[in-house]
């Protein structure tokens, strides 16, 4: 069953398939083919699933069990890459292949949260950043949401993973046309 949050991205996504649509053989799903950025662009990459061993096996890696709705994510995406990487939700990648269909996987999350500015944050997990330099992080106490700025600064908080996917989705939507080319906010 597709929890209703992934619903709420799907609609935004599954928009981009009037403008193409290709599955992977190893299930990635890619929607909107954007050949104004290149000519294999495409707006949104939806990664195939975590396999559950796979999963546990990150888990036992990070030394904490992941939040159950950031767990069931992964259990249907392997990360998402929105709007020509605007969004990006990092997952496990198991290759660094420059070309063909296997060079598209999900930036790294062991790397995001190794290697970025300010190194790792005790009991905090990031996700996602952006075009915008933000990052998109939880607690993984409380499981609550943050967007914030490279410098630290706190942007935006949510009460859950469910919640932040949601509205940072619909957010970074307003930037771009019905043919997923990137138009001003500001008029």
């Amino acid at each position: 069953m597709v929890p209703a949050y992934l619903q709420a991205v799907y609609a935004v996504t599954d928009q981009a398939k009037a403008f193409g649509h290709r599955v992977l053989p190893n299930g990635t799903e890619l929607a909107g083919h954007v050949p104004h950025r290149a000519p294999e662009a495409w707006l949104h990459e939806l990664f195939a699933p975590l396999a559950p061993i796979e999963l546990a096996a990150w888990e036992q890696a990070l030394g904490a069990s992941l939040p159950p709705a950031l767990r069931a994510f992964y259990l249907h995406h392997n990360g998402l890459n929105l709007f020509s990487c605007t969004l990006a939700l990092h997952g496990r990648r198991s290759g660094y292949e420059r070309t063909g269909d296997n060079a598209r996987q999900p930036f790294d999350m062991d790397d995001l949260n190794r290697y970025r500015r300010g190194g790792p944050t005790a009991g905090r997990l990031y996700l996602a950043g952006n075009a915008d330099v933000l990052w998109l992080s939880l607690d993984l106490r409380t499981h609550a949401g943050q967007r914030t700025t490279a410098e630290g600064t706190v942007v935006q908080e949510w009460v859950s993973f469910e919640e932040m996917l949601v509205a940072e989705v619909q957010r970074v939507a307003q930037g771009f046309d019905a043919r997923g080319r990137p138009q001003s906010l500001n008029g």
